[in-house]
């Protein structure tokens, strides 16, 4: 018996549509956006701000955008729908910003903020790499899609502006 759906993991079914496009675009530029006003933040000194703008950009937009827009989401990166561990993925990162909500409610120290936003911006440069290696491992040219090169480039970015404020903010809260 065929069915009309696809399988879970499957190619993605067509190319997404104009509107999909703008709002998969809308998402990451907003992504980005708030990263940026978060480093600009971590190079002022403000680093509990930098940490909240960090992971609630990173993860939690990401993970709102992985659960709500999981199939326009792949199919803009030329993934496979339907996976489940995509919807895995985005809980993840939607249970790593409740806990950033929950050590801000708590007033927790620096050193906590500190080590979640590192285990965030880490999971993005890995995640880079991943992206990365999955576009160039394709030998079929029409698989690729070009916002696996720009993860990675933007993950480098994000990186190199993050370092000097992680370091920073730790010799800071050591004293």
């Amino acid at each position: 018996m065929a069915s009309s759906e696809p399988l879970i993991g499957t190619a993605p079914p067509n190319e997404p549509s104009l509107s999909e496009l703008r709002l998969s675009k809308g998402v990451e530029g907003t992504r980005i956006a708030c990263a940026a006003v978060g480093i600009a933040y971590g190079w002022s000194g403000a680093y509990r701000v930098f940490a909240s703008l960090m992971v609630f950009s990173l993860a939690g937009i990401t993970g709102l955008e992985s659960l709500l827009m999981a199939d326009i989401s792949a199919i803009t990166k030329k993934w496979p729908v339907g996976s489940p561990y995509q919807r895995q993925g985005a809980l993840h990162f939607l249970a790593t910003t409740c806990t950033m909500v929950y050590l801000l409610l708590v007033k927790a120290d620096d050193q906590a903020l500190l080590s979640l936003t590192i285990s965030v911006i880490g999971f993005i440069f890995l995640s880079s790499i991943n992206h990365l290696h999955w576009n160039i491992s394709q030998s079929d040219g029409e698989a690729t899609a070009k916002i696996h090169y720009c993860r990675f480039a933007g993950a480098l970015l994000l990186v190199a502006g993050c370092i000097p404020v992680l370091v920073e903010w730790r010799a800071i809260s050591r004293r």
